[in-house]
């Protein structure tokens, strides 16, 4: 896409969603999703129904921190933002990025460190339950870790939520027109009631509503 195609969308986009401009400007590191993903999932957002507090557990942190932080509160009256990231120079960049848009309040950032074990390179487990603390998740956004760290680096996802996400929970997996990820979605689809493939720039997969018949996942 071209930079002045990518400037149009991405302006129309923050002034539809009333985000900040200087949201364009942030460093490359930090760009993952493109509107597109935006959208898909700011369209499910839209239409999902909790009566309890609605927590969003995002694995990959950048701008997609910032915008659904600045987004959530005006979709729900209670909803948070936990926002996991293994790489401790990005966390620490983006913390600066949080204090300076006042979103405290919406978004909680952890350091959770790549730890290798399980025959696989996903987050320290044990820190990543001391992080999360019980509490039960709504929206699954997988966005981490990169691909480069190992064969399937995004597979542990599920097998380690599976006991987290609610009985109407929603997953989004990113990247799925990379080979590995289209494997991953394919491996999760059976532990869902329902699994959709949107064809955005990048992919990202939508699975909702954990199945009654899950079992344990050996990867």
């Amino acid at each position: 896409m071209s930079s002045l195609r990518a400037l149009l969308q991405w302006s129309s986009f923050l002034i539809s969603y009333r985000l900040p401009f200087s949201l364009w400007g942030l460093p490359d590191w930090s760009w993952s999703m493109d509107v597109q993903d935006f959208q898909t999932i700011i369209d499910v957002l839209r239409g999902y129904r909790t009566a309890e507090s609605l927590y969003l557990v995002e694995l990959g942190a950048g701008v997609s921190t910032l915008v659904l932080a600045h987004l959530l509160p005006r979709l729900f009256d209670d909803a948070h933002l936990i926002s996991i990231e293994g790489n401790e120079s990005y966390a620490r960049q983006l913390g600066d990025q949080i204090k300076s848009y006042k979103l405290d309040n919406a978004v909680s950032l952890h350091h959770v460190p790549y730890a290798n074990g399980y025959d696989d390179c996903w987050f320290s487990r044990d820190s990543l339950r001391n992080t999360l603390n019980d509490k039960k998740v709504d929206i699954l956004l997988v966005d981490a870790p990169p691909g480069v760290l190992c064969p399937r680096a995004r597979q542990p996802a599920i097998p380690f939520f599976l006991s987290y996400l609610k009985p109407n929970s929603v997953v989004f997996l990113h990247d799925t027109r990379r080979q590995e990820e289209a494997a991953i979605a394919e491996a999760w689809s059976r532990y869902f009631n329902a699994h959709y493939q949107i064809g955005t720039p990048r992919g990202i997969d939508v699975f909702e509503g954990r199945s009654d018949n899950n079992r344990t996942i050996r990867i």
